[in-house]
């Protein structure tokens, strides 16, 4: 009898040891699954945002490009020193729609220091007040800036917030003579991180 409870207790301790180390094995390597997945999904991610952030930088690169490009055209930087040459306008506005059609947005925007008038996709939009702070980016663009720079903001009279992509044009001499530029879509590039 002492013989048969002490191969009972055995036989028990050895069942309940062994529950014990499958439960600890399965806990462990549920531990260690889902910490390598982990590993692996933020891996993922990881790439995945650099090559959609590649993605955009190429895109922005090739939108920089063609705006400076146009900047540089003799038809453009002629008409800007002179907007109100019908001939000028004409032969420039042919060019910008040509330029239009290759932009992410499909849209173009330029303005004569001459005259102030902003244009937004071949249509003439308003005046610029320089004297309005809405408007600094207009001064800081054609006084400050050497080549290009950014701009995020809403612009209220066309409705629209984009990444504005704002060059200088210049005159042969190197003056300032007005701007041109281009908007970036952001919601696709924010979708795609998202």
């Amino acid at each position: 009898m002492k013989k048969r409870t002490i191969i009972q207790n055995t036989f028990l301790f050895s069942g309940c040891f062994l529950f014990f180390v499958t439960i600890f094995t399965i806990f462990a390597s549920c531990i260690l699954s889902f910490s390598s997945f982990k590993k692996q999904a933020q891996a993922y991610l990881r790439q995945t945002a650099q090559k959609k952030q590649l993605e955009f930088q190429a895109s922005l690169n090739a939108q920089i490009v063609l705006v400076l490009q146009l900047t540089k055209s003799p038809a453009v930087r002629d008409y800007l020193i002179n907007p109100s040459n019908k001939n000028l306008e004409r032969t420039a506005l042919k060019e910008f729609a040509a330029y239009k059609k290759s932009f992410l947005a499909d849209t173009i925007f330029w303005a004569s220091d001459a005259n102030k008038e902003f244009w937004s996709d071949l249509e003439y939009a308003y005046t610029v007040d320089t004297s309005n702070p809405e408007n600094y980016w207009y001064k800081m663009t054609l006084e400050e800036t050497e080549v290009y720079n950014f701009n995020i903001n809403y612009n209220s009279v066309l409705n629209k917030t984009l990444l504005w992509l704002n060059a200088v044009v210049r005159d042969e001499s190197g003056k300032p003579v007005g701007i041109l530029g281009t908007g970036i879509p952001l919601s696709d590039f924010i979708n795609n991180m998202y």
